[in-house]
């Protein structure tokens, strides 16, 4: 997440109550840093993923099992 508007961000942060110094530095690491960061979309997403893999191999595990039992 990188921030457009710093001097927006800055007074945000210093109307808050946070001296101007550390609101600027809170901006300035988030400008930095920003992308680092991990959302709760992006989260879901990869437990989406996860959700289909592990589906994708109960679901050969199932057909292994069914092919042994057959073969059997």
């Amino acid at each position: 997440m990188i921030i457009t508007d710093t001097h927006k961000a800055i007074k945000i942060i210093a109307d808050s109550g946070v001296p101007d110094e550390q609101a600027e530095a809170i901006v300035s690491a988030m400008n930095e840093h920003g992308a680092d960061i991990v959302t709760r979309d992006y989260l879901d997403m990869k437990l989406k993923d996860q959700e289909n893999r592990i589906m994708w191999k109960m679901l050969a595990l199932f057909i292994a099992f069914a092919a042994l039992i057959k073969w059997l």
